[in-house]
């Protein structure tokens, strides 16, 4: 019982810290965007993405664990959003970016999950 409870909170844990670290270097990185680099940004976000995916098998976490990452970490990039307008039809040019890197988070969950399967 005693170790049940400790890979509850580690699975807790580390599913906190991947998120939030996938958020910070998300937010870190988000000048790429201004300087003409929007491309990398994108393909960040679907990276970054995939690759908790893997860092969750090699912890041995539950499927619940990368899936809460993969949840937070969009709606996180949403947040980071320089306007609202990211989510309507008439999205501002930095918008744009912002939605493509929803679109490449969403491909780097799938893609993360072909990870998964193939990891177990």
């Amino acid at each position: 019982m005693r170790y049940a409870a400790f890979d509850f909170l580690r699975s807790v844990i580390t599913t906190a810290l991947l998120a939030w670290s996938v958020f910070a270097i998300m937010r870190w990185q988000r000048p790429l965007i201004a300087r003409g680099l929007g491309w990398s940004w994108v393909a960040l976000a679907g990276i970054l993405s995939a690759v908790q995916w893997a860092v969750n098998v090699a912890l041995g976490n539950a499927i619940c664990c990368p899936i809460l990452v993969a949840l937070l970490v969009l709606i996180s990039m949403v947040g980071l959003a320089p306007d609202d307008s990211v989510l309507t039809s008439a999205a501002t040019a930095q918008s744009l970016w912002f939605r493509r890197a929803l679109a490449s988070a969403v491909l780097g969950t799938l893609g993360g999950m072909a990870v998964w399967m193939a990891l177990l």
